[in-house]
């Protein structure tokens, strides 16, 4: 398989797959052309290679965690898109894509090296920036973006939904304030003094209407405001927009105008493909059924 394949991905600790004799040493030296791929949380060196971790370890390390935390509460534990998928997965693909790209004029494939660590910290990069521009710490809700600012916050209506509010330029801020009645507070956005009584105020009116009475009468003024929605909720949104066909059929992102892909109704399970893409690489049924009995892969049941 190796001489004719772009593209190998592996996701170990570093050092098992070279036991394994699958190493980009050895797959290189069979295919030139060959785009490595080695997903890991610590990268393939350093004092941390060898450490165990997942999304939310990464997360912590990161520094991301603190920066969604206010002052003496627990950290909320995010849905694993961060580290696993972002700073994972869409690195890995990013890289491999500029791999491939530069082996159109090179003949060379590469060793592309993801971190899931570094691309937190890569993510997080511009909070580091400010921190040494303006010495204001985004961490435990210190920062403008991370829940200091009263105008950039989530609160609870009267049916107990929440409602994000992320008012942040001055015509959001003054259309905000207006709408709620709090036109006193127009012109007091930077006024850092007033951001207590802010929070209250805007608690108070957000929690005298029920969320949708309040998203009703803050969209009709053009404020950036929506509802904190469950997985699900967000999912039948997105239906009930057109966006997806069902709830299982987001793909391709980002789409192109210049060609299509045909829809997909969901992913599928893993190594549901797994007897159709050996045999055509010219596995015969009773190598397969050696593969599949000897534990080597796994075909998902239909």
């Amino acid at each position: 398989m190796v001489p004719t394949v772009d593209i190998f991905l592996e996701g170990f600790r570093p050092g098992v797959i070279e036991r394994l004799d699958l190493g980009y040493e050895t797959l290189s030296s069979i295919n030139t052309g060959l785009v490595y791929c080695s997903i890991t949380g610590f990268g393939q060196s350093g004092p941390s290679s060898q450490t165990p971790g997942h999304d939310l370890t990464y997360l912590a390390e990161s520094g991301i965690l603190s920066a969604a935390t206010r002052p003496g509460q627990k950290p909320g534990i995010p849905l694993n898109a961060l580290a696993d998928f972002s700073a994972g997965g869409l690195l890995a693909a990013f890289g491999v894509m500029a791999a491939l790209h530069e082996r159109t004029s090179s003949g060379r494939g590469a060793f592309v090296d993801v971190s899931m660590y570094q691309g937190l910290l890569l993510m997080a990069s511009h909070a580091r920036d400010w921190i040494e521009s303006i010495a204001e710490d985004n961490s435990w809700g210190g920062g403008l973006l991370t829940g200091e600012a009263p105008f950039y916050d989530c609160y609870l209506a009267k049916d107990e939904r929440w409602v994000a509010v992320a008012a942040l330029e001055p015509k959001f801020f003054r259309r905000f304030c207006s709408t709620l009645g709090l036109d006193d507070l127009t012109d007091s956005q930077n006024d850092r003094a007033r951001w207590p009584e802010m929070r209250v105020r805007f608690s108070d009116a957000i929690g005298s209407r029920n969320s949708h009475e309040t998203l009703a009468l803050l969209k009709e003024s053009d404020v950036t405001v929506a509802p904190v929605l469950s997985l699900t909720e967000a999912f039948e949104e997105a239906v009930s927009r057109g966006v997806v066909g069902d709830a299982f059929s987001l793909g391709p992102v980002p789409r192109f105008d210049a060609f299509s892909f045909p829809p997909v109704d969901r992913s599928p399970l893993p190594g549901a493909d797994t007897c159709t893409i050996l045999r055509n690489f010219g596995f015969s049924a009773l190598e397969i059924r050696e593969f599949l009995s000897d534990g080597v892969v796994e075909q998902a049941e239909s």
